[in-house]
């Protein structure tokens, strides 16, 4: 029997529960093919990667708002805080975590930058979101061992 003895075979009338079988194959092959093709992985791992990288780089690009919180962004993806959390289960800090030490990390590489040298140690906090100065301050000990004055080098402060 040929390929397309087969086909008209199932897709004959008569056939209605192989028709939604082979139906459902040629679909699934089909979407297999162009996920390969394009490099694309539509687990439920690939799809959580996707939305955790595209959520990162939201936050990323608002770091500097001093209101930017779980909730903020939950609500900015239409998601839950609930829901935001788990795409964030198992990394250190969950969300709110990650965008503390994205900030600090961000001020760390400020403070050492010969080009901010004009800018105190308080305008550089405020700059990446933080508010308050001695939060800030105790955040970047907790998270470097140094205070935020010991990490400038020394030539920069004048």
């Amino acid at each position: 029997m040929t390929c397309d003895l087969i086909v008209q075979d199932a897709l004959s009338p008569s056939s209605s529960q192989t028709q939604a079988r082979l139906l459902k194959h040629l679909t699934d092959l089909l979407l297999t093919t162009l996920l390969d093709a394009l490099d694309l992985d539509l687990s439920a791992a690939g799809r959580r990667r996707y939305r955790q990288k595209h959520i990162r780089t939201y936050i990323e690009t608002r770091l500097h708002e001093p209101d930017l919180t779980p909730q903020v962004i939950a609500a900015a993806y239409g998601i839950s805080a609930r829901a935001l959390y788990l795409l964030f289960d198992g990394e250190p800090g969950a969300v709110a975590g990650w965008i503390l030490n994205r900030r600090l990390e961000r001020i760390y590489k400020d403070l050492q930058s010969s080009e901010l040298i004009s800018l105190n140690i308080a305008e550089i906090a405020l700059k990446h979101g933080f508010r308050n100065a001695a939060h800030f301050s105790r955040r970047f000990r907790q998270k470097f061992g140094v205070s935020p004055r010991d990490v400038r080098p020394k030539r920069l402060i004048g």
